[in-house]
């Protein structure tokens, strides 16, 4: 089950990773998202996955903004850095519609891994 309370026992995992670099691998996600656009810019494309910005500075990142970001983005599991980072073999499938994905309110729910 996903969605469960953070315990001591459990690392913090995002998805879509933090690292400026790793995050850029993962473009194809806006368009699962944000649906596809041609003429959507890269620079547009790393505003969605990084955040928008009030000025260059990282500390200025507007609020709510950024996939990384989301809270959706992260899962609690245990070796993550192993799994995610060290020797990446995990992919990560919710068990849900377009709708309920939208609608998840932080519950728990079924995933394939």
């Amino acid at each position: 089950m996903f969605g469960q309370s953070h315990n001591r026992s459990t690392e913090i995992a995002h998805l879509v990773p933090a690292g400026k670099m790793a995050t850029h691998s993962y473009w194809f996600v806006t368009d699962f998202l944000f649906g596809i656009d041609e003429k959507r810019s890269w620079d547009e494309t790393t505003r969605l996955l990084h955040g928008s910005k009030k000025t260059r500075k990282k500390a200025d990142r507007v609020g709510k903004t950024g996939i990384k970001h989301m809270v959706t983005n992260k899962i609690l599991l245990a070796g993550q850095k192993h799994f995610f980072d060290v020797a990446p073999c995990l992919v990560i499938v919710p068990i849900m519609n377009r709708q309920s994905a939208l609608d998840w309110g932080g519950e728990e729910y079924h995933a394939l891994c």
